[in-house]
């Protein structure tokens, strides 16, 4: 049975085009490209592929990181600082959040999985690495670590399908808002490039 008709409340915006959506827009209108190859990581290609990336130190470590919580993945600090954004713009504080029946459906592509090289390399030359890389890839699922972080009472759900992940998570959200599974949902997509990703998606392009 459909309870409510969902609606748009907040949005915020992370990408190489700005921090926040007013200079994302700017630079749409203004024609900024800004694509170049990649700096955070090395790829060794006769011709790198050019990608889109966040400058460092574009945004905020958001105030709903924990302090004692020194090493979020860079794919949970991106959703976090769209968050807040999204919540000032619904007029909604993040301690006014905590214990009511709240969602979080965040879709990634790539996510953090494969970010970890130094643990890949060892494993495959016959090492035993420890488990801390498994481990912080399961602790910063971006949605169980959004719903946690703010002690929420809704459903939960990561989405993995690929350039469709956070389109889907937001219908997933209007899902269970139609439902009345819970009455407010914190939605939408992010991801985190690195090499073995970026090195796969360049190799399509060169074939």
């Amino acid at each position: 049975m459909i309870s409510d008709r969902p609606v748009v409340t907040g949005l915020g915006c992370l990408s190489a085009g700005g921090a926040g959506l007013e200079s994302v827009w700017a630079s749409m209108m203004a024609g900024v490209v800004s694509c170049g190859p990649p700096s955070r990581f090395r790829a060794d290609l006769q011709r790198p592929s050019p990608i889109f990336e966040i400058s460092a130190g574009a945004w905020a470590r958001s105030r709903i990181v924990p302090e004692a919580d020194l090493s979020p993945t860079l794919c949970v600090e991106f959703f976090l600082s769209a968050l807040d954004e999204a919540l000032a713009m619904a007029g909604l504080r993040a301690d006014s959040l905590r214990g009511r029946r709240i969602g979080v459906s965040v879709g990634t592509t790539v996510g953090c999985t494969l970010n970890d090289e130094e643990f890949y390399r060892a494993f495959k030359k016959g090492a035993e690495p420890g488990p801390e890389a498994i481990r912080r890839f399961l602790e910063y699922n971006p949605a169980p670590y959004i719903s946690r972080a703010l002690d929420l009472r809704g459903p939960v759900s990561t989405i993995n399908n690929a350039c469709a992940s956070g389109t889907d998570a937001v219908g997933q959200a209007s899902e269970w808002i139609e439902e009345g599974l819970c009455e407010l949902v914190i939605a939408g997509g992010t991801d985190e490039l690195y090499s073995v990703p970026y090195l796969g998606f360049s190799s399509l392009i060169n074939t």
